[in-house]
């Protein structure tokens, strides 16, 4: 999985029993207050981290018991009186650790800054503050661009230097990517996927109802160039899509199933960047009938090609109303047939 690495928050300096002040670079404005809240009075805000590692927390929560607090998190007062936490979520759930592993230790409490933070700011204020202090992932880190965009009405120049970019293409990469459709922007996390059982002759087996055999695997999260190469592949689909549906009702649109296909494949097989670029433009290729720009074009593959004993029949090129799965039920005969004819080679391309 392509991360964005955490800073280091470990202390070196002798243990103190006393928390070392904010950097100057941590701090959101030049004034604030600082205070020690209990752990109960304390709310949540909305974070754009939502699940924590809990080998990770005890790990920070063990530098904290030895070393002390570094950074205080940040804060806010409510109406209500309570505090609201903006920003230093894992810090916080390192307390609420070494409240409940040393009940008899002072953890019930947590220094923090106090801020006059207006509700505007804070989406960008977590982001920024995660993207340099936490491991997010690409699809987390493309919303969340979108969302300084949209909510703060940020220009890409500000983002890129927001967030130390060196330059805008970056935000514009990321921003492709959030438009991807989920099935397939889905694939920049680390998630099990269904796949088909096959059998020795390499069959999909199917249960005594005809339905499709499955098992679950864990896929490996696609990388920031992975996504963008499959972004740049739906981009130039989904206008061939488009253009086609325009003159065919009934043409069936590919971008998405191939999309989701291919990052499926990368994601399982765990590809390189260069083999799903060069499987993606293969693809395009076979499409439209035109090579990717730079590319050379390449003549489109015939559906049927043969010579005197071998035969190759490609069922996906060739326009029959037949499903499917009526075409996958039709194959054993099909290869019979042909082979009472004299063909010792035979392949049958349906998917």
């Amino acid at each position: 999985m392509t991360m964005i690495q955490d800073e280091p928050t470990i202390r070196t300096t002798a243990p103190s029993n006393t928390p070392a002040p904010i950097s100057p670079s941590d701090r959101i404005s030049d004034s604030g207050q600082q205070a020690s809240v209990p752990l109960d009075r304390m709310r949540m805000h909305a974070n754009v981290r939502t699940i924590f590692d809990r080998a990770a927390v005890a790990e920070l929560a063990s530098s904290i018991r030895q070393h002390g607090l570094i950074h205080r998190p940040i804060v806010r007062v409510l109406p209500s009186a309570e505090h609201e936490l903006i920003i230093g979520s894992r810090r916080f759930e390192a307390y609420k650790y070494l409240a409940q592993e040393h009940p008899n230790e002072p953890w019930s409490s947590i220094p923090v800054e106090v801020r006059v933070i207006p509700d505007e700011a804070i989406p960008a204020l977590q982001f920024i503050e995660n993207e340099r202090r936490e491991d997010l992932t690409v699809v987390e880190v493309a919303s969340h661009v979108v969302m300084l965009k949209t909510v703060l009405k940020w220009d890409d120049a500000t983002i890129a230097a927001k967030l130390g970019w060196k330059n805008n293409r970056t935000v514009r990469q990321y921003v492709q990517i959030a438009d991807l459709p989920d099935h397939i922007r889905r694939f920049g996390t680390s998630i099990p996927l269904e796949i088909p059982k096959r059998g020795k002759d390499g069959e999909i087996m199917r249960d005594k109802d005809g339905k499709k055999m499955t098992t679950s695997q864990q896929g490996v999260a696609l990388g920031l160039r992975h996504l963008i190469e499959l972004a740049s592949f739906h981009t130039a689909a989904s206008k061939h899509d488009k253009t086609q549906r325009a003159l065919d009702e009934a043409y069936s649109p590919q971008a998405d199933r191939l999309g989701e296909r291919y990052a499926r494949t990368a994601s399982l097989e765990e590809w390189s960047v260069e083999r799903l670029k060069s499987s993606l433009q293969a693809a395009i290729t076979k499409l439209t009938g035109k090579a990717p720009e730079g590319e050379p074009a390449a003549p489109k593959a015939q559906a049927v090609t043969h010579s005197a004993t071998k035969l190759r029949i490609d069922l996906t090129d060739i326009k029959e109303p037949l499903p499917k799965d009526r075409l996958m039920e039709m194959k054993p005969d099909i290869v019979s047939v042909l082979s009472a004819l004299g063909f010792k080679g035979i392949i049958l391309s349906i998917d």
